[in-house]
């Protein structure tokens, strides 16, 4: 009958509060806020545990595309020489550099990246300012000498005579013929603006005036 369904209810309900005291229920309860923050504490042990893994995996990407790069490079010609920091100005920059093999030119490696290219002040064929993105490459440290284009051209047509002096009195014909020779390429006026910007943003690297 339903009064007898509810004493046996009522005996259930005395049995659950008898077991369990006020005093248990309240030491259940912080055992199960232990074990919550037990938990939370194994996630972020598992959420540094990823973060360390994936910082761990860019820097095996960046290692395997530097690699790369530099099979790239090698299988072109060169051969690496050094590190070395530059400055100028407020800018400083740690290069990589290279021995070109045929011509024994330096080269400098110079990172890819954006810059505003142009001048709005200057004369209108540097105007308007604009974003160019470049990939990297490869600049040489100096003009080609006198002595590397008699070595690889046969001649010297420069009036101003010396090893160590950049080669004059050539066409851009002469220059294409020379690049074809070696290998090489003249850089775009993009590669140049970038390269002698060394990462400044102001008129010269070393400032704007």
């Amino acid at each position: 009958s339903m009064k007898k369904m509810a004493i046996i209810f009522l005996v259930f309900a005395s049995i659950f509060i008898e077991a369990h005291s006020e005093d248990e229920i309240m030491a259940l309860i912080k055992k199960m806020k232990a074990e919550i923050e037990k938990l939370k504490g194994e996630d972020l042990k598992l959420k540094r545990k990823n973060q360390g893994l994936e910082s761990a995996n860019q820097k095996l990407r960046s290692e395997i595309k530097t690699l790369q790069r530099e099979v790239k490079i090698v299988g072109l010609g060169f051969r690496y020489l050094r590190s070395k920091t530059y400055t100028c100005g407020p800018v400083r920059k740690t290069v990589r550099e290279y021995l070109h093999k045929q011509t024994g030119m330096e080269f400098v490696l110079i990172p890819g990246g954006s810059f505003m290219m142009g001048s709005n002040s200057e004369s209108s064929n540097e105007r308007p300012v604009h974003r160019v993105t470049l990939s990297p490459y490869l600049i040489s440290k100096t003009e080609v000498t006198q002595a590397v284009w008699e070595k690889i051209m046969g001649k010297n047509p420069s009036q101003f005579k010396g090893d160590h002096r950049p080669v004059e009195k050539v066409s851009w014909q002469d220059c294409v013929r020379f690049c074809k020779k070696t290998g090489l390429q003249l850089p775009t006026e993009a590669q140049w603006e970038y390269a002698c910007r060394g990462g400044s943003s102001s008129k010269y690297c070393y400032g704007d005036s």
